[in-house]
């Protein structure tokens, strides 16, 4: 089943884009082929480096018709594509906001507004504002037909809180509601996360089988923008376990897929397994070289005047949503 779900995506994705190669006029229909093509294939080609100017142009014909949805989604997939795949959360922001704001004033895209928050919710995450975080994911609870998303963003906080049990119960949460849909990538996704999680609590072999059900899926599915970060998580459960060689392999392999990523959480996370996988080795020199990189990263991926530029922006995004608020209201 799974299988025949692929083909069938992958079918679908072949026909949009004939469509839109072939289509002439650039009106409202041929801005939402644009969108639905870039929703079903830019995660599956994250180093493809015309995804912006894609976008860009996007945007562009949704300003000129001043089409609401079109430059909504537009600003959202730009945003993605900053934050995502440029490693660049600030400017990304920026673009989410921008999104949210036409959002807003255009009830009939309020569906919309799920995506653009997940997204400003995965900021708050990544720069380690769990309590923000949660606070919007919780919300999301609201619309049942994102608890995949919602679910697993959940977990995500609970185990970086260390609230291991609470991370558990979200990730099979999430599990239940991806097999609903045959969604491969989102259940390969979150058996990655479920299966570090458990292997952090304690339950070894738990953690183990999630991780290889994991790799089996990214590997059988070609699920390439999945394998960076699914190797990241199988190189530490693998250390966990004493399997050095295959820790050290997918370490490895992670970083050196990363390199077109250029994602500097990932390489960070990397870096420090391969920091301990080295020096179990007793490779003591190859071991500090990696943990001096992972130190670097590591402040280059979290520090306060990043934290503070973040707040910033949501203040003053709010400051202008009430300015223009009130300037309607006169």
């Amino acid at each position: 089943m799974i299988s025949l779900y692929c083909f069938s995506q992958n079918k679908i994705i072949d026909s949009l884009e004939n469509v839109i190669n072939n289509y002439k006029t650039e009106d409202t229909t041929y801005v939402d082929l644009r969108t639905k093509f870039v929703a079903r294939k830019m995660f599956l080609t994250p180093t493809d480096s015309t995804w912006m100017d894609y976008n860009l142009k996007t945007l562009d014909v949704s300003k000129k018709l001043n089409y609401d949805k079109g430059m909504a989604l537009a600003y959202n997939s730009i945003g993605i594509i900053e934050h995502y795949f440029n490693s660049d959360p600030l400017t990304a922001l920026d673009h989410y906001q921008d999104a949210y704001a036409i959002i807003e004033k255009n009830p009939k895209l309020k569906k919309y507004a799920v995506g653009v928050l997940t997204n400003i919710g995965l900021i708050n995450y990544e720069q380690q504002e769990y309590d923000k975080a949660l606070k919007t994911f919780k919300t999301l609870l609201d619309y049942p037909q994102y608890r995949t998303n919602t679910f697993f963003n959940i977990g995500n906080i609970y185990g970086h809180q260390q609230k291991l049990d609470s991370s558990i119960y979200y990730y099979k949460e999430a599990i239940i509601e991806a097999k609903k849909d045959n969604s491969v990538l989102h259940i390969a996704n979150i058996k990655s996360n479920l299966g570090l999680v458990q292997t952090n609590a304690g339950y070894l072999q738990d953690g183990l089988t999630n991780t290889n059900e994991s790799l089996n899926l990214v590997e059988e599915h070609k699920l390439e923008v999945m394998k960076v970060s699914a190797y990241v998580n199988a190189a530490e459960v693998y250390l966990a376990n004493n399997a050095i060689d295959k820790a050290e392999h997918y370490a490895t392999n992670a970083l050196q897929l990363n390199e077109a990523l250029n994602n500097m959480a990932t390489k960070n996370t990397a870096l420090a397994t391969l920091a301990n996988v080295y020096e179990r080795k007793g490779n003591y020199e190859k071991a500090l070289k990696a943990f001096k990189e992972h130190v670097v990263l590591k402040d280059s991926v979290i520090n306060a005047d990043r934290k503070l530029e973040i707040s910033r922006k949501e203040i003053q995004y709010e400051a202008d949503k009430d300015r223009a608020i009130a300037q309607v209201e006169i």
